[in-house]
C-alpha cells in the first residue's frame, strides 16, 4: 500500500502525484489542529480540496482530458467507465452550465466518444440540446473558430450514431426529429447532408492520348528517300 501512495498515478479516475500527496498532508494537520480539544476528531465530514487539481476537468469521478487521452491511444484497450448511462447525463448536465466554449467543445467531443463506445445509449442524447448548439453558428453568422468547431462536433456526434452498427441509434434519431421537430429535421438534412450521404466518387482521370501514327510522304521523283512525319 505505501508503494502504490508513493508512486504517480495519472488515470481517468485518479491523478496522484507528490503536489496532492503534500495537499493531503497539510490538510490532515489542519484537521488535527482543529480537533485538539474536541471530543474526538470528526475525519467523516473531511474533504481534500487539493488546489493542484483545480485545473483539470472533472466530471462525474472522470478526469475528462486524461479519459480522451486514453480513449485516443491506440496501444490501450478502450477506457470502460463504470457506468455509462449516468456518465452521459452527467456530461450534458455540465455542458448545459458550462459557459466557455472551449469546455463545452471537449464535453461535446467526450459524449462522441462515449457513444461509439457504447451506442446503446442513443435513446438518452439530449437532441433538441444538443442541436440548439450546432445551430449557433448559423443564427449568429459567426467566424468565432471554437463556435464552429462546436457545431461540427455535434454534427459528428450524430454521425457517429447513425453509423453505429446497432439500428436503435438510427431509429432513435429519426424519432426523435420527427416528433414535432419538424424544421430541426429539415435543417440537419438540408445544411450539413453531407454527414448523411457518401462521398462522392472522384472524376476519374482522363484516358492517356495515344500518340498518332507516323504519316508516310511520297519521296520526290526520282530520289530514292522515305520521309515521315508526325501530326502536330
Amino acid at each position: 500500500i505505501f508503494g502504490i501512495l508513493d508512486a504517480d498515478h495519472r488515470l481517468p479516475h485518479l491523478v496522484w502525484n507528490e503536489d496532492t500527496r503534500v495537499e493531503l498532508r497539510q490538510a490532515v494537520r489542519e484537521e488535527l489542529a482543529q480537533a485538539e480539544g474536541a471530543q474526538g476528531w470528526q475525519w467523516a465530514g473531511m474533504e481534500v480540496p487539493f488546489p493542484s487539481l483545480q485545473s483539470e476537468l472533472k466530471v462525474g469521478p472522470y478526469y475528462i482530458n486524461i479519459l480522451r487521452a486514453f480513449w485516443a491511444d491506440p496501444a490501450q484497450a478502450p477506457y470502460m467507465v463504470r457506468d455509462p448511462e449516468t456518465f452521459l447525463k452527467a456530461l450534458y448536465d455540465r455542458c448545459v452550465v458550462e459557459d466557455e466554449l472551449r469546455t463545452k467543445l471537449t464535453l461535446v467531443r467526450c459524449m462522441s466518444t462515449l457513444l461509439r463506445l457504447y451506442p446503446q445509449l442513443a435513446p438518452f442524447i439530449p437532441v433538441p440540446y444538443l442541436i440548439w448548439l450546432a445551430r449557433r453558428p448559423l443564427g449568429c453568422l459567426t467566424s468565432d473558430p471554437t463556435q464552429i468547431a462546436l457545431s461540427e462536433a455535434v454534427l459528428g456526434l450524430f454521425k457517429g450514431v447513425l453509423e453505429a452498427p446497432e439500428s436503435a441509434g438510427v431509429e432513435y434519431l429519426m424519432w426523435r426529429f420527427c416528433d414535432q421537430r419538424g424544421p430541426e429535421l429539415l435543417w440537419f438534412y438540408l445544411a450539413h447532408c453531407r454527414y448523411l450521404a457518401p462521398a462522392p466518387a472522384a472524376p476519374a482521370a482522363p484516358a492517356p492520348r495515344a500518340s498518332p501514327a507516323p504519316i508516310a510522304v511520297p519521296a520526290p521523283a526520282g530520289e530514292d528517300v522515305k520521309i515521315t512525319a508526325t501530326p502536330p
